[in-house]
């Protein structure tokens, strides 16, 4: 009788397995249909740059201390190139120089004509005035982007000290070259 039993039992997996392997097993499950890759709207290339000199002003005047400061910096570079100006000065004995950094990039091409986009990021520390303590000088650092008329300037940023009345403004020019 155990002989039986584990023959039926062999008998059984064996069709089992059988079965299991058949390709009439039984309908797949249906398919979930995939949604076709959505495509992204084409970015339009941008324009080569114009073959043209830009000529940047930037004039940083500072106002409200004991004396009235300004400083100027211009630049010439083409379209979309950065360029920039360092200047660091020692002013008699002081021990705190004074700074005046700027960094400009500007674009003409893909602008209406006499139009320029012009990125700007400026660091600026005033000198140090005779009997001013030598804490009281606010440092001043700024970027901004602007859409200037070709050869006109703007008031670009029109900054408050917080701590006094002191005020300083910036004001840029951006002057396509013929």
């Amino acid at each position: 009788m155990k002989s039986v039993i584990v023959a039926l039992l062999i008998a059984v997996s064996v069709l089992i397995q059988a079965n299991a392997q058949s390709p009439h097993a039984g309908p797949p499950p249906p398919a979930t249909p995939t949604p076709p890759p959505r495509e992204q709207p084409a970015t339009p290339p941008s324009p080569p740059p114009a073959a043209v000199n830009v000529r940047i002003d930037v004039t940083v005047i500072d106002e409200g201390g004991p004396q009235t400061l300004r400083e100027s910096v211009s630049l010439t570079t083409t379209d979309r190139q950065e360029t920039s100006s360092r200047s660091e000065a020692q002013v008699g004995n002081n021990v705190s120089p004074t700074i005046l950094n700027v960094d400009a990039t500007p674009q003409v091409s893909g602008l209406p004509t006499g139009k320029i986009r012009l990125r700007v990021s400026l660091d600026y520390l005033p000198k140090l005035i005779e009997n001013q303590p030598l804490g009281s000088r606010t440092r001043t650092r700024l970027a901004f982007t602007v859409v200037l008329e070709d050869g006109k300037s703007m008031v670009a940023s029109n900054i408050s000290d917080p701590a006094t009345d002191r005020r300083v403004r910036v004001e840029v020019a951006a002057t396509i070259l013929k």
